[in-house]
């Protein structure tokens, strides 16, 4: 199994236990879990535990970033415009006029 399929496990396993009942609080955890037993189910070594609680948060991080990219791509923020109200502009009393 390869790392790229290692990450998509992970990712699905997680959402599948978020199907489930599972909160998304918990979900960053989970997923360090499912990711040391993916990794551990391998080569079984004390390595592998580490790289494994390691791959589960770096593979969680960059799910929700994505996330978060997705949503500002696929659904962009109205821009803040300047309202009909130029109250905010005042005249700059150092501004030389015209005669």
């Amino acid at each position: 199994m390869t790392l790229f399929e290692i990450a998509v496990f992970i990712i699905g396993f997680t959402e599948a236990a978020k199907q489930f009942g599972l909160r998304s609080k918990q979900a960053p955890y989970f997923s360090i879990l499912v990711g040391i037993l993916a990794l551990y189910m391998q080569t079984p070594t004390l390595e592998n535990l580490a790289i494994g609680a390691l791959f589960g948060a770096v593979v969680t991080g960059f799910y929700a970033l994505f996330k978060r990219i997705g949503r500002a791509v696929l659904v962009p923020q109205k821009p803040k415009s300047l309202s009909k109200n130029w109250n905010h502009l005042e005249p700059d009393p150092n501004r030389m006029t015209r005669d």
